[in-house]
């Protein structure tokens, strides 16, 4: 998918799953929500909710996240480079976030 098509799904989400999405993208390994880095007014707990949100969230049938597996506390996410290369999703998802936010 090339970034402009990408760009029209991702224009979508909100800005807490922008923040998320581009923190799982910006990993080159699955990571768990308790290694996010903490979001203004979002509960930690509440991080794991969106990073679920996102895995249910597709683009052409393709999830956005994919569960990779289980720690003893949560689950590691990933970005799903079905759909586009890591970098190009944690760029485009950068790009929306940054003009939403001002």
């Amino acid at each position: 998918m090339d970034e402009k098509e990408l760009e029209h799904y991702l224009r979508r989400l909100t800005v807490t799953k922008l923040r998320a999405l581009e923190e799982v993208a910006s990993s080159d390994v699955p990571i768990p929500v308790s290694g996010m880095n903490p979001f203004p007014n979002v509960e930690r707990g509440s991080l794991g909710g969106v990073a679920s949100t996102l895995s249910r969230t597709s683009i052409n049938n393709l999830p956005i996240v994919l569960a990779v597996g289980k720690t003893g506390r949560g689950i590691r996410w990933r970005v799903n480079e079905d759909i586009a290369p890591r970098k190009v999703i944690h760029k485009v998802a950068k790009k929306i976030r940054k003009e939403v936010e001002g």
